[in-house]
């Protein structure tokens, strides 16, 4: 969980915020790899279009300008509903 010479910790509570590995070690670089559905430098965020503890589920319509139709916006990340904001 440690990186470079001065031994600095890496990003997110835990490794990664328990969510992808740390490039750690004396020659690391502190930058995570998230694992699937994270995102983020410390992957404390959801991928676009996920939600719900794990990033597991996925909000209506899917990711990007697909999301809730194209009508609005998801409610995304960890502690997101998966709840479409329509547009006006």
């Amino acid at each position: 969980g440690f990186f470079g010479s001065a031994c600095a910790r890496c990003p997110g509570s835990g490794i990664c915020s328990g969510n992808g590995s740390c490039d750690d070690g004396r020659t690391g670089t502190g930058v995570c790899s998230c694992g699937e559905n994270f995102a983020g430098a410390a992957c404390d965020r959801c991928t676009s279009g996920r939600f719900g503890a794990g990033c597991q589920r996925t909000c209506p319509g899917g990711a990007g300008a697909n999301a809730c139709s194209g009508q609005g916006r998801c409610d995304e990340g960890p502690s997101g509903s998966g709840r479409c904001t329509c547009q006006d």
